[in-house]
């Protein structure tokens, strides 16, 4: 197997950031409306559970791969004069397993509020632009690139934006908050309501630096080992066959990107089209009266917590074919009348291995808690925030998979199904 996972990485709803929750903020009774200019970057996204490196996913370090790729590489490259066809293999192996993801959005959180005597809606929604990307160190970079013979600056960058990055710009989910006070002492106040996530989340454009990726079932045509023979024993000179060789090798390899890509690196602007519900309390204590009682004074712990729940929709999830030890075991490649079957049969088992499918699956996301907590100490010009954050889903599952016929019943389900996630963030905040 090549791929160890086929999941999509955890990612958390920028409705979700403690960056936009209202901080140390006293509403009056009427309409408050205004927008939040925001960037946020992930370093190195978790591919999997415990890991945020290419290789927990794809199985680029295991022994048996490399040994088996070497041993292809090393059959069929005799067969060429020229030496320009030998691949490292192990080498760009060994460059591309610490590759990562990185993730960046930046853009206008866009918000208003409504608040009556005790009644209070609040409702805000992301404009912004989404770029992920796979992430090396330029020198690891270089080095892939000229093994695939990618030479130059400007063929780097055009490598880099058709198959490393992926952008879009538009409009996220919608999410809106109603509470209302349910107690008021002296010195603490509890808020109590109920929170929804609108799946309104569209693109205005993709591929804006990077490209669009699409996410289908769509399979190459099994021929690769047929093509390289047929060039290699074709009457041209050994430069034009050699050409030929590495044309054809680099298109099928540069597809196989294209999957990962469209897997990785393609995400939506909101939750999936999931609609979320769920409930929120919220938390005031005034630690002036409690601890100073000074005037011109406003010290808080201001605590907010929730639970949502989100309804299930369709979304688009890559799935390999599970490998059947008995499927190869039916074949006698030792016998020579049998090679058009055989050779057929691994190319595409090898297809399948390196080119995911793409189906429609009926999700049902995890439950999401957050838990957040920040104290707030605001004089009459200046003040100071500082608090924590707590986001946590639980593991979603799939209701249904929509795959064609029998390939309900090959692809491996269990590869395709995210973990659990948590984020824990601590924040702090001045102003004048």
């Amino acid at each position: 197997d090549l791929y160890l996972h086929t999941n999509v990485p955890n990612d958390r709803s920028l409705d979700d950031f403690p960056e936009f929750e209202p901080s140390c903020i006293k509403y009056t009774p009427g309409w408050a409306a205004g927008f939040d200019v925001f960037w946020n970057q992930t370093h190195r996204m978790n591919l999997t559970w415990n890991s945020n490196r290419i290789s927990s996913y794809l199985a680029l370090e295991e022994l048996i791969l490399i040994q088996k790729l070497e041993m292809a590489i090393d059959t069929i490259a005799p067969i060429f004069v020229n030496p320009e066809t030998n691949f490292d293999i192990k080498k760009i192996l060994a460059l591309a397993s610490n590759v990562s993801v990185q993730q960046r959005r930046t853009g206008f959180m866009l918000h208003g509020t409504r608040t009556w005597e005790s009644l209070r809606i609040r409702f805000f929604c992301p404009l912004y632009y989404l770029e992920r990307n796979f992430f090396l160190s330029n020198e690891e970079r270089d080095e892939i690139a000229a093994e695939f013979g990618f030479e130059g600056q400007e063929e780097d960058t055009k490598f880099q934006n058709r198959y490393l990055v992926s952008d879009k710009f538009g409009f996220g989910d919608t999410r809106i908050e109603l509470d209302n006070a349910i107690y008021n002492g002296k010195v603490t106040s509890i808020r109590a309501g109920f929170l929804a996530t609108i799946p309104t989340a569209f693109a205005l454009a993709s591929g804006i630096k990077g490209s669009f990726f699409k996410k289908t079932a769509c399979l190459p045509q099994a021929n690769i080992f047929e093509s390289l023979f047929c060039i290699a024993l074709s009457n041209q000179p050994e430069e034009v066959k050699t050409a030929e060789a590495i044309a054809l090798l680099r298109t099928f390899g540069l597809g196989a990107l294209d999957k990962l890509s469209a897997n990785l690196l393609d995400a939506p602007l909101g939750n999936g089209g999931h609609l979320g519900i769920g409930a929120l309390l919220r938390f005031e204590t005034d630690l002036n009266k409690l601890l100073l009682n000074l005037r011109g004074h406003e010290f808080d712990w201001r605590n907010r917590i929730s639970l949502e729940y989100q309804f299930p929709a369709n979304e688009k999830r890559f799935f390999v074919k599970k490998n059947n030890q008995a499927s190869f075991n039916a074949h006698d490649f030792s016998n020579i009348n049998d090679a058009d079957k055989n050779l057929a049969f691994l190319e595409e088992e090898l297809i399948k291995r390196l080119y995911p499918v793409a189906f429609d699956v009926l999700i049902q996301p995890g439950i999401i808690f957050r838990l957040d907590s920040r104290i707030c100490y605001q004089k009459k010009q200046w003040g100071v925030m500082f608090g924590s954050d707590l986001w946590a889903q639980s593991r979603g599952h799939f209701k249904s998979v929509d795959a064609f016929g029998r390939l309900g019943n090959q692809i491996d389900i269990c590869k395709a199904e995210a973990s659990g996630a948590y984020q824990i963030k601590l924040f702090g905040g001045l102003n004048y």
